[in-house]
């Protein structure tokens, strides 16, 4: 049975904060419909809310091949 909070299914990452600009993968998927549960220093929040800003400026854009979502910079 899966975790889930709150209703949710949980599916947690463990990744290093990319370096400013570099964000893809992982933290693109994340920053559209990831929740942060804790943080001490509100880092992962901040980055998230930088590639929340790259994509509405259209720099890291979703892309979808045979069903799978990847992100690449424009």
């Amino acid at each position: 049975m899966p975790v889930t909070w709150d209703g949710r299914e949980v599916d947690p990452h463990f990744v290093h904060l990319p370096k400013p600009g570099q964000a893809t993968g992982a933290w693109g998927e994340a920053a559209v419909d990831g929740i942060v549960l804790h943080e001490r220093e509100y880092a992962v929040s901040a980055t998230l809310a930088s590639v929340r800003r790259e994509i509405a400026a259209g720099r890291l854009v979703r892309r979808i091949i045979h069903g799978q979502p990847y992100w690449v910079a424009a």
